[in-house]
This record gives structure tokens, sequence and C-alpha cells, in this order.
């Protein structure tokens, strides 16, 4: 409304203006012509200067003529008035532009059409909710590029384009087309005299044509492309540069360079060239990101460095974990997990130290080392110490919110013990609890004492108060260790992996492969067995060496999991007898579970396989009994058996209570200290 008020009056003081121009002398008119350039001066700065809405995307669900719950998209402003119904099951982003694609789900009253073969309508909409275009119904457009929509005609199977206002720069007849970039696209319009690329301009005339096998999209005024299965780089007036040496792919211009790849023993190998097509950096990386003020990151083996690419000279060598840019002076750097900050010229200012480094904002970073956080300033210098457990907002006019760390108590009865300063303290399980410090965790008696330090990674609870441990080893692998209900370790670092338990017994895994344990960490079997399902209904599925079994509670194979059996033709000696039960043909008849491959378990009645031999050629799966017998008169409902969750109410000691005080949030300024 202030918009539309500020033009009424424009438009009233232009008519006034105009009859009293038409009145005056003409030295009273040039001084009004200077007046309405002013005038004009300040519209211009309104209408350019506005800001834009801010718009916040908002969900609702809706239940449509087929009963089914739709969720649909819309934008709110920032005073939470709605600018766009949630009319659409997907808005895409504007991404700073005032129009993009909305796609309007056609809802029937047949819910199996609407499930299994849904119908859209695309529309081009405004930020300011107005709708502009409507795609026809075959027709699905892509996001907006340089002011286009490139849309598949689903009928004709071409690609064409509209501009911003739907209105057609050429109709669908491209068989392969790019989004249009610095005014130009790449389209393929297959013919039996031409199979060729070409490029076409924002009027859908061919501006750049030539026999290009492959075309690629423009970006700073250069484009790759392929002119007889060689590398060409093309600028926007047709002129071709040849790419000196041979390479598979060759990637985007950014900053006057190219990488490119190769293929070599098996391996691709990455380097970069110059927009005039001549090597500048040898493939002979793992991989090279694009450049950046004349300097790119590289990986080498499973390390990551810096090549100055004018120098043609690794300034930073490969030592790092990771390297990322962090803005336009630092990289951020990982290495063992820690991370820290080095300028581009690789000077580190701030060694990897902290778990995560935010953003400077007004001269201060916040870093997090461990689980609490604190601020670093433009020198590195650590000017507020890590004792908060976050930062609520961060430095904005020298003022930044944080929060204490919280406080833990251990409850009996009417007795309360505050327990050290924990980053987090479990509820009691059994006769135990966990705790958290410095991204471990380890274990507490119900005195509050420290039972088990902190070393493990994760914790997972169990039914029965049996909780899994994991560590994390020197060399980089992980070990699972078993802990009881008292906080006692009954298995140290035994298992590779492990799995929740069910109907009692857990899936671990060994460096000879899976087996079962029980609630005491008893393994019921040998841990040799490929894949391994939930135990149901006293069985699961085991499979050895490609074939598959079952096994009871026992640990025994009630039906085998055989090693691979070769079918018998004829005897090698004409002379010797084949004993029938010793063929394959044999065995599958009297353990079908040969030959067949588990896709379900067991849920009372049968298993669900799938014949890997389809002799009887059946589309659907076939139901097993426990025993091993088909079942075919059984519909096979595939059933998979989850592993079982804990329940609280009987895994939670009731006896004691575990009580969380909040950390104070407090307001603190650049030297850390709070204001009041």
């Amino acid at each position: 409304m202030h918009r539309l008020g500020f033009l009424i009056f424009y438009v009233i003081l232009f008519h006034v203006y105009i009859i009293l121009l038409l009145k005056v002398t003409w030295n009273r008119k040039i001084l009004f012509i200077v007046v309405g350039i002013f005038l004009n001066l300040c519209l211009f700065h309104h209408n350019t200067f506005a800001q834009a809405p801010v718009l916040i995307k908002f969900t609702q669900e809706v239940t449509g003529s087929d009963r089914l719950i739709y969720t649909l998209e819309g934008y709110k402003n920032d005073k939470g008035q709605i600018i766009i119904p949630a009319d659409y099951d997907f808005i895409w982003s504007f991404n700073n532009d005032s129009i993009t694609i909305a796609r309007k789900r056609i809802i029937t009253d047949d819910y199996l059409i609407n499930y299994y073969d849904p119908q859209f309508e695309y529309q081009i909409i405004t930020s300011g909710g107005y709708l502009i275009h409507i795609f026809n119904p075959r027709q699905i457009p892509e996001p907006l590029s340089d002011g286009t929509f490139r849309f598949y005609d689903t009928r004709r199977k071409k690609f064409g384009f509209v501009n911003a206002d739907g209105r057609r720069i050429v109709r669908p007849i491209f068989d392969e087309a790019g989004d249009f970039n610095e005014g130009f696209a790449p389209v393929k319009r297959s013919t039996r005299k031409n199979q060729y690329f070409s490029y076409i301009n924002k009027s859908g005339k061919v501006a750049i044509s030539n026999d290009f096998t492959h075309a690629y999209r423009f970006s700073d005024g250069l484009a790759v492309v392929k002119l007889k299965n060689k590398f060409h780089i093309l600028d926007t007036k047709g002129k071709l540069k040849t790419v000196e040496d041979d390479f598979d792919e060759i990637s985007d211009h950014s900053s006057g360079y190219f990488v490119v790849s190769k293929r070599d023993t098996g391996k691709t190998l990455y380097g970069l060239i110059d927009k005039s097509g001549k090597t500048i950096v040898k493939s002979e990386y793992d991989f090279i990101d694009n450049v950046f003020n004349s300097t790119a990151v590289f990986v080498k083996d499973n390390k990551v460095g810096i090549i100055d690419v004018e120098k043609k000279e690794e300034i930073i060598p490969a030592k790092y974990d990771g390297l990322f840019r962090f803005d336009q002076l630092h990289y951020l750097f990982e290495l063992n997990g820690l991370q820290g900050l080095m300028t581009t010229d690789g000077e580190i200012f701030v060694p990897a130290k902290y778990h995560a480094i935010d953003y400077f904002r007004n001269g201060l970073a916040a870093v997090r080392k461990f689980n609490l956080w604190g601020f670093i300033d433009g020198n590195g210098e650590e000017v507020i110490p890590c004792k908060y457990s976050s930062v609520v907002s961060n430095f904005n006019n020298n003022e930044a919110i944080v929060r204490l760390p919280d406080k833990f108590l251990l409850a009996h009865n009417n007795d309360t013990l505050l327990l050290p300063n924990y980053d987090f303290v479990s509820d009691v399980f059994g006769q135990t609890m966990t705790f958290t410090k410095e991204d471990k965790v380890g274990f507490l008696d119900l005195h509050g004492d420290e039972i088990i330090e902190p070393i493990f990674e994760e914790v997972v609870v169990n039914e029965g108060d049996v909780f899994f441990g994991k560590k994390l080893n020197d060399d980089g692998t992980e070990s699972w260790s078993l802990i009881n209900s008292k906080g006692q370790i009954i298995i140290h670092d035994k298992y590779l992996e492990i799995s929740r338990y069910s109907e009692g017994f857990a899936p671990v895994k060994t460096e000879t492969g899976w087996g079962f344990i029980d609630n005491n960490g008893v393994e019921i079997c040998s841990p040799k067995y490929n894949i391994v399902r939930n135990f149901s209904n006293g069985v699961a599925a085991v499979n050895f060496k490609g074939n598959w079994g079952l096994i009871n509670n026992f640990g025994m194979e009630v039906i085998p999991a055989f090693v691979k059996i070769p079918t018998f033709s004829e005897p090698e000696d004409a002379e010797e007898k084949i004993d029938r039960r010793d063929t394959l043909s044999l065995l599958r008849s009297i353990f079908p579970y040969y030959g067949y491959e588990v896709i379900s378990d067991f849920d009372g009645q049968c298993i669900c396989v799938e014949d890997l031999f389809r002799e009887n050629f059946y589309d659907e799966p076939i139901c097993l009994s426990k025993s091993g017998n088909i079942r075919r008169s059984v519909y096979c409902n595939i059933f998979v058996k989850e592993a079982e969750d804990v329940d609280m109410k009987k895994a939670l000691n009731p006896d004691f209570e575990t009580i969380r005080i909040k950390g104070k949030a407090l307001r603190i300024n650049k030297k850390g200290d709070v204001i009041q």
C-alpha cells in the first residue's frame, strides 16, 4: 500500500506539473523541468532500492477428494501474511529472482491414479503471488536460467524454450538441449543430414553453428565443445582454440582455467588447462577443484593440498585430511578430526585444535572444543575461552548471546547429588547410567562415581539393560564391547559390527563373519556367516558362501546353509556308479533353501524366498515353511522383523532419577564480560 500510495501521489503531482508548465514563462519552464528531473530520480531511487519482500516457505496438510492427505507449500512474508497460498505440492526456490516454477498436483477422485500415476500442472509465478503462465500439461519445465525456462515435451520427446513471461522462444524441436547461460544455449536437432550440436540465442535462432559432436554451456565467455571427438574451446564469436592434449572430460571455465580429467590404468586423474587449450598442470592428481585467486585445492594419495597455478608448484603440500575455502583470505583445514585455519599462501594462524570453527562476524569467530564453545579473533587468539554449551546468537553490535553448561543432579528418594561438570548424563538403567564428556561416553554407578572412564564413541542401550559400546581404534577401525547392567565390561573390543537384539539374540560380526550372541554375551553359533537376518519366531536366516539356511535359537542349522556342490551329469570313471543322494537336484528337493534367496523373515507361517534357478518361472515369491517345505497354497507376505527398541518403562530404574538444570543464557561483549 505504501508503494501504491506513492505512485498515486506521483501521478497527481505530474498532472499538476504539466498544467503549470503550459502557463508559465520560459525561465520558469526551465525551473519546472529541473524539478521534474528531480522527481523522476526520486521515483527511480524508490523503485530501485525498495527492499524485496522476505518470503518464508510454509506447508499445510489438506485432505483431497480421494480422502488421502497431501502436504502443500506456499509462502508468507516476515509479518506472517500469506503471499503465495499453499496450493502447490512443490515450489522451486526463487534464488534472488522475482519469478520461479511452481507445481500443482491435479487431485482426482481415484486415489489409485493419484498415487501411482500422478498428474501435475506447472506454472510460472512471481514472488508477489501472481500467476504469469500455465504450461501445457505435457510440458515439464526446468528452473529459470538466464531469464529463460527450458521445458521437455513428453509427447514429442523434444526440448523447447520460453522466456520469463511464458512466451515461446522456440518450439520443442530439440533432441538434446542445455540451459541458457550468457545468452546462448547448446542444442541438438537430429536429422538425417545433421547429428551435431549448435548454439541458439534468445530469439531462438542459430547463433553459432559447427559440426560439434558435443557442446557445453558458456561460462565467462567460453564454452567447451567437441569437434570430431577432439576437445576445443569456443568463444561467443564462434572462434575455436584446440585443446592440445587428449582428455576424457573438461569442466566449465573458471577464473581462466578448466579442470580436465583422463582415465589412466583404471584410475581417473585430474589436471588443468588454460583458456588457450594449453596444459598448465598435468593430469596426475586424484582430484582438483576449480581455480580461485590463482590457486586450486588438490587431492593426492587421500591427502589434500594447494597448488599455485601461475607458479605451477604445490605451495601447500598434500598432508591434510580436508581443505576448504573459508572466506576470501583463509582456508579451513582438517587434520586428525580437528580443524584449523590458514591463509591462502599456507601460513597457519589457527592450529588444528578445534572440533568446529564458525565464520567471522564482527571480527570474532565462534569455535568449539569438544562440546564447549568460545571465540577467536582475526589473529587466531582465543579471546573468549571455550566454556559455553552453545552460542545462541553470534556477535551483532558487539554483543553475543551464549549459554552456560547444564548441571545434572542424581535424585534418590529425598536426597539429591550434584554430579560433576558433564556435557550430558543419561537416565538410570539397571544400576548404572552413562555420561558424556568431551565427545566420549563413560559409565557412572549409583553413587555418581565413574566406573568406566569416557572411552566410547557411542553407547547403545538394549532390552535387559545390556549396553553396546563403540570405540575408535588408532588405525581408524571400530570395535564394539558389551557392558552389563552394573556398568561392567563383559566383552572387550571384540566385534567389528553389532546390531540390536531381536528375540534375545543380537547379530555380531568378527573378521571371520557374522554370528549371534544372547543377553549374556554368549555366542550361540560360530561367527562364520556372510549374511544374517534377525531372529523371528525362533529362527533366523543365514547365508554361507552364497547359500541360505536356517538356524534355531540354539545356533543349530535346522536347514543347512550348503557349500556349493557341483551337479554331476555322468561319472568321471565309467565303472563308478553315482550315488543319487549326492546330486544337486536331490539335495535341492530335500533342502529347498539351496538355490533360493531370502527376501523376508519368518512370520509364523513362512519365509518369502525367490528361486534363483527359476525352474518354475514363478513371478511371485515362494512361501517356505519353517521345516523347509514349499507351501504354494499360502500367499507369501513379505515380513521383515525389526530389531527391538527399548521399552523405557521397563528399562529405567524407578528408584533413581537424573535431573537436568538448563544452563543460563548470558549476553557477553567481545571481552567475554557479562552484560547486565
